[in-house]
């Protein structure tokens, strides 16, 4: 069995929040990596024996490195959201009185109808929108969830635009838990985006009946914007019996006490360092993100 020593992470606060409280605007001539050092940016060098050069660990494959820099991200929700009319969500609506709909977001949490089609599951949440199962732009995807034409199904869907500021970009998250009836079994559940970061545990325990441990499955070095940084990719192994270790970034099929479940599951941590002299760009992605679907 691998060992290794976790990494720690680097989140740079690039938060539009701090960014307007220091000046930055898109009217500003200061770059947007100075208001960000102003912000007291923390940058961590890589340790000895953690990633990058010291080759610790075996190289990630060069065809599965995952993602560099916001807004970049490994796909793993094959779902397209269509909002509905302009009323979508409207506190008169009973039926998403869960939801709300803004331009930078959309959450719901709620009963949605389920229409089969010969491309996959749409599921409706009356007033709001439409969940479609579209697999456009999915190198690998685990399976569709098993519902049935007319019947329903419980949706929690979630949806985040993050400004970084007007020279940095931007990016995003998305989450989909689809289960067989309000607090019922889990059908199928997945996240995605440059900052998702790992499955929690709560999550893991409910699914699989135990939670994962790390271990590394590779190390990489990369550049994005500013900065360059040091990646290790992780595989979990579940605490079940017999162990199961998932692949980072591997479709698997995985029969747990819960269950039998199609899994993708991906997570990394990244040290990085500002490379002197740039003016600005966007930050480090991180290459985590998951799905999980039943197996009848």
């Amino acid at each position: 069995m691998k060992t290794h020593q976790r990494s720690r992470s680097l989140l740079i606060p690039f938060l539009a929040a701090a960014a307007t409280a220091l000046g930055c605007s898109a009217n500003d001539n200061e770059p947007c990596r100075d208001c960000v050092a102003d912000a007291g940016a923390e940058v961590v060098a890589p340790q000895s024996n953690e990633v990058g050069p010291v080759g610790a660990y075996s190289a990630c494959p060069v065809d599965n490195v995952g993602p560099s820099s916001t807004p970049e991200v490994r796909r793993t929700l094959p779902w397209t959201f269509v909002p509905s009319s302009a009323d979508a969500g409207s506190p008169g609506d009973s039926a998403v009185t869960a939801c709300t709909f803004t331009d930078s977001a959309k959450t719901c949490s709620a009963e949605a109808s389920v229409h089969v089609t010969s491309d996959g599951p749409e599921l409706t949440l009356a007033g709001f929108g439409l969940l479609r199962w579209n697999l456009q732009g999915m190198s690998e995807a685990v399976a569709q969830p098993t519902v049935v034409e007319g019947g329903s199904v419980w949706l929690a869907y979630s949806e985040h635009q993050y400004t970084v500021c007007p020279f940095c970009g931007g990016y995003y998250d998305r989450s989909v838990e689809i289960r067989d009836r309000q607090g019922g079994k889990i059908l199928w559940l997945g996240s995605e985006g440059s900052k998702v970061g790992d499955m929690p545990v709560a999550t893991q325990m409910e699914l699989f009946g135990a939670s994962a441990t790390l271990q590394v499955d590779c190390e990489m070095t990369g550049s994005a914007g500013c900065y360059t940084f040091d990646r290790l990719s992780y595989d979990h192994e579940l605490g079940i019996a017999p162990a199961v270790v998932i692949h980072h970034a591997t479709l698997e099929t995985v029969t747990a006490p819960t269950g039998t479940y199609q899994v993708y599951w991906a997570y990394s941590q990244e040290n990085s360092q500002y490379s002197s002299g740039c003016m600005d760009g966007p930050d480090v992605a991180s290459d985590s993100g998951y799905a999980v679907s039943l197996v009848p």
